[in-house]
């Protein structure tokens, strides 16, 4: 596994490798037009807008390059304007003074590499009909700190994201998406990641060695997770697969050193035959991949066998909604209050306001058989969203 790691690690590395502007000076004043979509370049503020209508043309490795590149260093605004539908194949890597992007609405692709190693791009809004975006289109870029993926989106290329170091929060809306390979590698200051109840596929290595990563959000829509998908989030102290889930790769949760539990709401969910699918790491003394946290899984279900094999620790749900703490069939504020109620009263020693035992189940939203302010916190997100889908 150790070799595993170490080539997910050099290829995070050697695909986002720092790309090469040409030489090329096209013989252009500074408002220029190719087809339907032209440039202008205001050297005041150092924005440069692109308008027109349709695609832009690629720039592909080795071919023709962005007529803009000699602008290359007075960059520190783009403008996708409206009517235009596509973001050019390596149409601004490299362009390191960069510190904001604004793109319209009209925009539904974004190509590989536009904006890799744009390493001052602080400000990004990405628009509600993006379908795509491709391999490395942001990958180091460095001062990115929050992205909200658009709710069209359908697919996320690899490594698409992969080593913006900077980057603390990402949410995932109700889109229906795939997550490519390594997409979030490297991303070593990641810390929250919000995944909402669209159909929602997690590739391999998507989120490998994001070492600060340590509360993933996950409502019922995520679907599956690739191979060493979460591997070596050191920092991440739990997890909760919803029903929605029907596969987990090998070596998906591996290197999860401060992982307590593990929550598995479908009976039949496919869990990786290997120690290292849920583990804390490998144990030389004992020669084996081992997790000293709880797997909470339901009576004669795949998580179970899973456990029992790899001698795992592991406890039985009972199967009550989550969240539905008043157990009245419908998860809402009120449940959220009820919990946060019961929390504040029990970690102050005194007795809760929940005492049935399928409500107390419901309250533990991520199963961990703790009920405090993330399970409240979690339950008030799950209501947002449920709430928001219905307007």
């Amino acid at each position: 596994m150790k070799r595993i790691l170490a080539f997910a690690l050099s290829l995070c590395i050697a695909v986002g490798a720092v790309p090469e502007l040409s030489n090329y000076v096209p013989d252009m004043a500074i408002n220029a037009s190719a087809e339907d979509v032209s440039y202008s370049f205001d050297s005041s503020t150092g924005t440069l807008t692109i308008s027109g209508t349709g695609a832009m043309q690629d720039y592909v490795e080795g071919g023709e390059s962005a007529p803009w590149n000699i602008y290359y260093g007075k960059v520190k605004e783009v403008v996708i304007g409206s009517g235009v539908t596509h973001i050019g194949i390596r149409a601004f890597a490299g362009f390191d003074t960069i510190t904001t992007v604004t793109i319209s609405d009209s925009v539904t692709s974004i190509g590989e590499k536009a904006f890799t190693y744009c390493t001052n791009l602080s400000t990004l809004t990405l628009p509600d009909t993006i379908t795509t975006i491709g391999d490395s289109a942001f990958s180091n870029c460095e001062k990115l700190t929050s992205v909200t993926m658009p709710k069209a989106l359908t697919s996320l290329g690899e490594h698409a994201f992969g080593s913006c170091v900077g980057l603390k929060n990402i949410t995932f809306p109700d889109c229906n998406a795939s997550i490519g390979a390594y997409a979030f590698c490297l991303c070593t200051s990641l810390q929250f990641v919000t995944l909402g109840n669209g159909s929602i596929s997690i590739g391999e290595m998507a989120f490998i060695f994001c070492s600060s990563l340590w509360l993933v959000t996950v409502e019922n829509g995520l679907t599956s997770i690739g191979d060493y998908a979460f591997s070596g989030c050191s920092d991440l102290g739990g997890f909760v697969l919803p029903r929605s889930v029907t596969s987990v790769g090998i070596g998906a949760f591996s290197g999860c050193s401060s992982m307590g539990y593990f929550t598995v709401r479908n009976p039949n969910c496919y869990i990786a035959d290997s120690a290292t699918t849920i583990s804390h790491g490998y144990n030389s003394e004992i020669q084996r991949y081992y997790f000293d946290g709880t797997i909470y899984c339901y009576s004669g279900s795949t998580a179970q066998a899973y456990a029992e094999k790899y001698g795992y620790s592991y406890k039985l749900r009972s199967d009550t909604t989550p969240g539905d703490a008043d157990l009245n069939d419908v998860v809402d504020a009120i449940d959220a209050s009820l919990v946060l109620t019961h929390y504040s009263l029990t970690s102050t020693g005194k007795s809760g306001v929940i005492t049935d035992e399928n409500s107390l189940g419901a309250a533990d939203y991520d199963g961990n058989e703790v009920i405090d302010a993330r399970d409240a916190s979690a339950i008030l997100t799950y209501y947002a969203d449920q709430s928001v889908n219905k307007t």
